[in-house]
């Protein structure tokens, strides 16, 4: 009976979804900052600037851990966008250094 229920959720890729739910918090927080801003604009233009200021602190400290495993692999602090953004990283390279091969020869 377990090995019936593990083939069904297998079947309808649930732990595909279970590792995109941290990704869809993150940006589903992310849409909250933006409307925040633009809703303080409308109400208090320096509360505004300094929330503004507070998610730019944040977003760079968050764009740093998710970059960080590109160079230094090792490195236990990541986030749910590391691998994409390491993919990404990969293909970039590999896509450049092809074509810099095929231009050499």
């Amino acid at each position: 009976m377990r090995a019936f229920f593990a083939n069904g959720i297998n079947m309808m890729r649930v732990p595909i979804l279970v590792e995109a739910l941290p990704t869809m918090l993150h940006l589903s927080l992310c849409l909250f900052f933006s409307g925040l801003v633009i809703f303080l604009v409308s109400i208090n233009l320096s509360v505004s600037f300094l929330v503004l200021s507070l998610i730019m602190i944040y977003l760079t400290t968050y764009g740093g851990f998710t970059v960080m495993p590109i160079f230094l692999p090792n490195n236990p602090c990541h986030t749910p966008l590391s691998s994409l953004t390491w993919l990404g990283y990969t293909y970039i390279r590999h896509t450049l250094l092809t074509g810099v091969v095929y231009i050499a020869q």
